[in-house]
């Protein structure tokens, strides 16, 4: 008779065992578990029975909210965009069952000190400001930096995507933009110019005759 434990269909906290999950790297059982919040984990035997382990982190989460409750930004369940946002930002830098963990916290992207602990919202309001309307969002200047008050900005979806490192930026007549801002300021197809370009064309002489030429057709 085996004396292997089946802890499926039990709860510990707010977790809900839903099946073995094969084994951990020092081969301990462990458990595909389903949280009250939404969320999956992988926890250990142990870890469950003893009450080391009560959720996928949201009760962490939880206990940060209600302790961020006087600087007006949480209030009776209820959060400010801003405080949402810097919740996030932790999440995905240092919960490693965040859905979004590997672009961020796995990559090693950390949140600065000075955002973090105790007067962390605080001193992120101060660096940061009110979120200047529901269209923007915490940018990071540097995509392979940290969330610091000087590698991060509100940014819209526009400028978010301009930050990549797969836009192609041209400079013309002392003006820098990307391909896709160039397309819409001669009323082009990016693909068009971007196939002129690799065929061996100018960016001036595309520039010209979208600018000019093109434009004399329709006169």
């Amino acid at each position: 008779m085996s004396d292997k434990p089946n802890l499926v269909g039990l709860k510990f906290g707010r977790l809900t065992v839903v099946k073995e999950d094969g084994r951990s790297n020092d081969l301990k059982i462990m458990w595909c578990c389903l949280c009250d919040c939404g969320r999956t984990s992988r926890v250990n035997t142990w870890r469950l029975v003893s009450g080391k382990t009560k959720s996928c982190a949201c009760i962490r989460v939880d206990g940060l909210l209600k302790t961020f409750t006087k600087h007006g930004h949480s209030r009776a369940g209820k959060h400010t965009t801003e405080y949402t946002t810097w919740i996030n930002i932790k999440q995905r830098c240092y919960n490693p069952n965040n859905d979004r963990f590997s672009d961020w916290g796995g990559r090693g992207i950390i949140v600065c000190k000075r955002w973090l602990g105790k007067n962390g919202f605080k001193n992120f309001m101060a660096d940061m400001g009110p979120k200047p309307s529901k269209n923007h969002s915490i940018d990071r200047k540097n995509n392979d930096g940290n969330y610091t008050p000087s590698n991060c900005r509100w940014g819209t979806r526009r400028e978010q995507a301009a930050n990549t490192s797969k836009n192609r930026w041209i400079t013309h007549a002392g003006t820098t933009m990307i391909l896709a801002d160039w397309a819409r300021e001669l009323n082009a197809n990016g693909s068009e110019i971007a196939r002129s370009l690799k065929n061996g064309k100018s960016f001036n002489s595309i520039y010209n005759y979208y600018k000019y030429e093109k434009k004399k057709s329709f006169d």
